[in-house]
């Protein structure tokens, strides 16, 4: 379906006013909404596969409202050399403030058995722009209780990043896992494609 022209509006001025791009996202095809609550994520060619731009933003954003930032390595889009999707596209993720996906049956899952099952979730860019876009609308932080671990997106030695809110330091934090790691605090966001 496309996208909706609210949506096209809201997404262009956002693209405009923090990365200075001039975008028409009004042919935009998008998921189809579920039969549950969901936000829609656009990516921009320009941004889908970085990191560094969108780190750049968001920790301006959480600045600008009196949170920190912290970051694993300076430069991410050095260590972080792999996202599952580039180009402009849209997602689709479930409308909660917690990543909620991640446990089956009581079995805490880690990247790679959704690797392995070829369960799709974010990449980091996708988390970013989520993360910064939800606290541009709602002036809250995702992930306050767990971590996302974005399996769309691989380090170069195969680790996954991951991303949450720290309530002890008032900060945003991104961080590196093994892909074997798995508990009740690492979880994942179902991302919807067209």
């Amino acid at each position: 379906m496309r996208i909706s022209s609210e949506e096209a509006q809201w997404w262009q001025k956002y693209y405009l006013d923090n990365y200075s791009i001039a975008a028409d996202f009004s042919e935009l095809q998008v998921p189809t909404p579920a039969d549950y609550p969901t936000r829609l994520i656009v990516m921009h060619e320009a941004i889908a596969d970085k990191c560094n731009p969108i780190a750049t933003v968001y920790k301006k954003r959480c600045a600008g409202k009196g949170f920190g930032w912290w970051q694993y390595n300076e430069d991410l889009d050095s260590v972080v050399t792999f996202h599952a999707r580039s180009d402009t596209y849209a997602i689709r993720v479930r409308d909660t403030q917690e990543a909620e996906f991640g446990n089956v049956n009581g079995e805490n899952l880690s990247s790679q058995q959704i690797c392995d099952r070829i369960i799709v979730t974010t990449t980091l860019p996708e988390r970013l722009i989520d993360g910064d876009t939800y606290l541009l609308k709602t002036g809250k932080h995702l992930d306050q209780k767990v971590i996302t671990l974005c399996a769309g997106s691989r380090t170069a030695s195969g680790g996954v990043p991951g991303v949450y809110f720290g309530s002890r330091y008032r900060r945003v934090g991104v961080s590196g896992w093994l892909p074997l790691n798995a508990c009740d605090s690492l979880r994942f966001r179902l991302a919807m494609l067209t």
